[in-house]
């Protein structure tokens, strides 16, 4: 019974502390995406500390506001023009911490998307899902 209770517990911060990005990589995304924040975030409507974690904790939210966040920030870093084409050279060097394979992929993914705040939002979820770590 203890070893069960024990198993359980194990489990259950393993849960709540989930997957997070490497340091190194929020530092150089923080760095490029955090003079924009706080206007992306009013414009939006959003919480300002709730999409401050989103990278970092590798918990971006899955709704409209949020998915138009992402664009606004992501405009204002060029990673996405106004008609919605990806910049990947941009993206290679703002997040360098990319390879140029998980770029191309990420960019891909975005791209399957028509409207351009869920663009964004897609090519979001795929960098983190391409660094974060367990």
């Amino acid at each position: 019974m203890a070893l069960l209770r024990v198993w359980l517990l194990c489990l259950l911060v393993g849960v709540a502390v989930g997957r997070q990005v490497p340091s190194e990589a929020v530092e150089i995304w923080n760095e490029a995406m955090g003079p924009y924040r706080e206007q992306c975030a009013s414009e939006t409507n959003v919480d300002l500390d709730t999409v401050a974690t989103m990278f970092s904790e590798a918990s971006p939210i899955d709704d409209g506001d949020h998915h138009c966040y992402v664009h606004c920030v992501f405009q204002q870093v060029n990673f996405i023009s106004a008609e919605g084409e990806f910049d990947s050279e941009t993206i290679q060097n703002t997040a360098s911490f990319l390879n140029e394979d998980q770029v191309g992929g990420c960019v891909s993914s975005g791209e399957e998307a028509e409207e351009l705040c869920e663009k964004s939002y897609r090519l979001f979820e795929c960098i983190i899902d391409a660094v974060a770590e367990d």
